[in-house]
Formats: C-alpha cells, structure tokens, sequence
C-alpha cells in the first residue's frame, strides 16, 4: 500500500490567514495527526501541497514526519487533479487516499478498509459514515441500478434534509484502473473541477466491485469550518480520557 494525502487545498471556509492544516490541534499540527497513523503503519506517503506549502512542510520538520516525497498542485482544479499530480509515486498495488484534514483516522479503520478491499478483490473501496447532524458540505453515497456513486453536495439534486451516508475522504484503488482511468475524469460538475469521486461511479458502471466500507462517524470527522474544528477537538478529548480510565481500571 502506497498512501497519498491531499494537503493542497485553500481552507477557505475555515476563516483564518493561515493554512488550517497546521492549526494546533491540542497542541498538534492538524495534519500531523493522520500522518503520524500513516508513519506508525510503515505506509510510504506522498503529500500533494499547494496553497501555502512552506506552511505544512515547515510543520513536518518540526514535528519530525518525513514523507516518502511531496507533490506539487499549482492550480486548484479538484481532488482528481490532485491525485494525479501525484501519478509518479504510484509505486505499490493498492493505492491509499486519504484527506489532510482528517485528525481522527484510526489505524484500524485504514487497516479495515484495506483488508476488505483485499478480501473482495475491490477495484475501488472507499469509507462512508451516516453524520449525527445534517452536513451540506460532503458528498453523499447514492444507490442506484447502474450501482454506486459519491454525488458532491453542490451537484447533489435529491431532499437535502435527508440524513444519508456521506462520503468520508478515505479511498483505496487499485493502481492498474487507477493509471487507465484518472485521466477519463471530467470538469461536468457544479464546480468545473476534476473529482476524484468520479472514480467510484465509473467503476460501478464498468462493473467492477466497488466496496464500500460504513465507520462511525467520530473516527473519519473532518475540518472545513470552525464549528467542526470544535467537535474534532471535543472527540480527541474524550479518547484522551477514555485511554486514561482504561490505564487507572
């Protein structure tokens, strides 16, 4: 397994100068945390980076994470476009990707999904969780006759009010569909962006298996705004202490 995070974004939504990704999040870089996972499972790791770079990259070396490399995204032309300004690092079968602002991944969850992607000989696995609250913001996983597909919030035409599984920014693919078929994916969206989620809909309709992989919510929580900042926070508090009571019994 060769992982790639996607580190390039603007933050926008998350309302500060700086690059939301080196937050202090109790104390640690936002991203620090799901690259330590990553370095605690011996999984070499690609960071794509783009807007504000210097910022993450000074935050790896004072946190002593060293990717296997880093890849440039200059233009912000979506999460597809993102992974393939990373093609060159696709050095192993199963290739993981994961979103930089997902402090709450566990090393179980990465290990689940890959054992179940393994076990279903799956073209395309992905994570999915149903949210506590209604979120707008995430892509939502839809069912139909032509099979799976993750439909981003702004292209998404069923009842908003509808608390559905959303997508959570973790995926595994196979690196051969990955290579023939990154290059398929068109800007035919809300956004005029190249979405990496295009990819679980295209191999469904090729009917290849696509898994999906349902977690609670809590463990693939990520950050686009404050407020979700907040209850990030408020979750890595009550593992902190649910460790301790386990350690006290």
């Amino acid at each position: 397994m060769y992982a790639i995070v996607l580190a390039a974004g603007s933050s926008r939504r998350f309302g500060t100068e700086n690059n939301k990704l080196v937050t202090p999040l109790s104390g640690v870089p936002l991203i620090v945390h799901s690259m330590r996972v990553l370095q605690q499972m011996h999984i070499p790791t690609t960071v794509v980076v783009g807007h504000q770079r210097e910022q993450i990259q000074e935050a790896f070396a004072a946190w002593n994470i060293e990717p296997h490399s880093f890849a440039i995204q200059d233009k912000q032309r979506g999460t597809g476009h993102a992974v393939a300004c990373s093609r060159i690092y696709w050095i192993a079968d199963s290739i993981l990707v994961i979103n930089g602002d997902m402090p709450l991944i566990t090393q179980q969850t990465i290990t689940t999904l890959y054992e179940k992607h393994c076990t279903h000989h799956a073209i395309v696995s992905f994570v999915a969780a149903v949210p506590d609250t209604l979120m707008h913001e995430y892509g939502r996983v839809v069912h139909t006759h032509e099979g799976v597909q993750i439909v981003e919030a702004k292209d998404f035409v069923g009842a908003i009010t509808d608390v559905c599984p959303i997508n959570a920014g973790l995926y595994l693919f196979d690196r051969n569909f990955l290579e023939q078929s990154i290059d398929s994916l068109d800007t035919n969206n809300a956004s005029n962006e190249l979405y990496l989620t295009g990819l679980v809909g295209m191999a469904s309709k090729q009917g290849h298996c696509v898994l999906v992989h349902e977690t609670p919510f809590d463990e693939v929580r990520g950050v686009n705004t404050p407020i979700e900042f907040a209850k990030v926070l408020k979750e890595l508090h009550l593992r902190a202490d649910q460790m301790l009571q386990n350690r006290y019994r």
